[in-house]
């Protein structure tokens, strides 16, 4: 099982709500998707990020059928509309040890 991870860092909270619900529908769309949660921040702090998608997929070759956000990490789209008020985008995907 791999670890599919995305952060966002936004300008504003009503962004965040729009970005929530763009990133909700995926598992419609995405059949590779075995598990799926989405966050939004509620804490203050130069270190937060404003939207957190972690998913899981069964292997890597799920994983490189999965369509990957587009963009610079200061932008980009899901399900092909573009995130607005995005100030920074985090990838990280992590295999658990052996």
């Amino acid at each position: 099982m791999l670890k599919h991870i995305v952060m966002w860092r936004l300008q504003s909270q009503p962004h965040a709500a729009q970005l929530k619900a763009l990133l909700e529908a995926l598992p419609m769309t995405i059949a590779e998707i075995e598990s799926f949660e989405v966050g939004v921040n509620f804490a203050e702090g130069d270190a937060v990020c404003d939207v957190v998608l972690v998913s899981a997929f069964a292997d890597l070759e799920a994983l490189a059928r999965y369509p990957r956000p587009s963009g610079s990490p200061e932008g980009g789209t899901v399900s092909g509309r573009r995130i607005q008020g995005t100030l920074r985008r985090r990838l990280h995907d992590l295999m658990p040890a052996c």
